[in-house]
């Protein structure tokens, strides 16, 4: 029920719950810990506490770090892995201005990329993707496999439009893998595990305002929440708060235009 509402939910709105909710969850925490221990028992330990904080705060800022960069930078590759597909499949475009079939060809290409913008991306968005897609991209490869050049500049451009289908087919099952696929959750129960020690061990520093108790331990719950929040956020490219939008596509329409412009 909490999943459904939440999907529902802008990014600043899921982003605010889940920080605000964490932040909350560990001061009323540490307000309660402070309550019921007396602070000399805190006083007593509190040079070899802070050592031993110290310590799992930099193996905990390392590890959330490294997990952190790694998926923002899966997240930035599979956008770089949109513009390659489409990009090559404007290469076949472009080529077929060379075959008697130039028009079949860029209707059908057209219709592939209409097909990705219109009905696969929404269908990424909610983890599938577009069996229709699919289909006009095996038709397409079909088409182009059976062509019969009938010239050496007709070879030359049906091998490069072999080459660019190639890459494109590639990409493709790229995207989609990307889009399925997203950290072990083994990795989520090692970060939460870490964020409860990192956290809790912060409980016991003695502060005799609480005030400054709630100031101290809010922030360091928020410096955490935030970044497990956009970790989480980007960990699938094309599904989720934060995703990977179609404008390689989108381009890629601009410019069937450009070279049908520059045809006429």
């Amino acid at each position: 029920m909490l999943a459904f509402l939440f999907s529902h939910l802008s990014i600043l709105a899921n982003g605010a719950i889940f920080t605000l909710g964490f932040v909350a969850i560990a001061v009323v925490l540490a307000l309660i810990v402070h309550r019921l221990v007396p602070i000399q028992s805190f006083e007593e330990h509190y040079e070899q506490a802070g050592f031993i904080f110290a310590v799992i705060g930099v193996v905990y800022a390392v590890l959330l770090a490294f997990v952190a960069i790694g998926v923002w930078e899966r997240f930035d590759g599979a956008e770089s892995q949109t513009y390659s597909e489409a990009n090559a499949v404007v290469d076949i475009y472009r080529d077929a201005v060379a075959l008697p079939q130039k028009a079949e060809i860029r209707g059908a290409i057209r219709r592939y990329t209409t097909l990705i913008i219109e009905d696969e991306w929404p269908k990424m968005v909610e983890g599938t993707h577009s069996l229709e897609a699919d289909m006009a991209i095996e038709r397409l490869a079909h088409d182009i496999d059976i062509l019969q050049p009938k010239s050496l500049g007709q070879q030359d451009v049906h091998a490069a439009m072999l080459g660019s289908l190639s890459q494109s087919l590639s990409d493709r099952a790229a995207r989609i893998s990307m889009g399925a696929t997203g950290l072990n959750p083994i990795v989520w129960v090692v970060l939460s595990f870490g964020a409860v020690v990192a956290v809790g061990f912060s409980f016991l520093f003695p502060f005799k305002r609480r005030w400054m108790q709630a100031i101290m331990v809010g922030s360091l719950a928020f410096s955490i929440a935030i970044v497990f929040y956009l970790t989480t956020a980007i960990d699938y490219p094309f599904h989720g708060d934060i995703t990977v939008q179609p404008h390689a596509f989108e381009n890629a329409m601009h410019v069937y235009d450009a070279i049908d412009r520059a045809g006429d």
